[in-house]
């Protein structure tokens, strides 16, 4: 491609090519070669899905005020009261994790594991 020119997707980048030349393996050559266009990769197709607008999110300035948590599970390998699980919570604030072994995933063990943090 001349710089400013671009190309017009692979397809019609091998027509125009097998116009005047061929090579064993000009297709995958082609198809390489669009793939790896630069412009392209910045750029993108115009049937590439929309992508949501970035908004600024708000800054968490007191400790709890939120917080982010997660169960991991279940491990393979099991404490020796049998916790299989991890309840994680990390607050958005100061950063800080919490990690309380569980032994399942029921509502009332994850809500007393709540309590034993808060």
């Amino acid at each position: 491609d001349i710089p400013l020119s671009g190309h017009q997707g692979i397809q019609r980048t091998r027509q125009r090519l097998l116009q005047n030349f061929y090579w064993p393996g000009v297709f995958t050559t082609v198809h390489q070669y669009c793939r790896s266009c630069d412009p392209c990769q910045r750029v993108g197709k115009a049937r590439d899905k929309r992508k949501a607008a970035l908004r600024p999110l708000p800054i968490i300035e007191e400790p709890f005020q939120k917080v982010a948590m997660d169960i991991v599970g279940p491990l393979s390998k099991t404490t020796r009261s049998g916790k299989k699980y991890i309840l994680v919570v990390v607050d958005f604030a100061t950063r800080y994790p919490e990690a309380v072994p569980l032994s399942s995933t029921e509502a009332d063990t994850v809500a007393d594991a709540l309590l034993t943090i808060f």
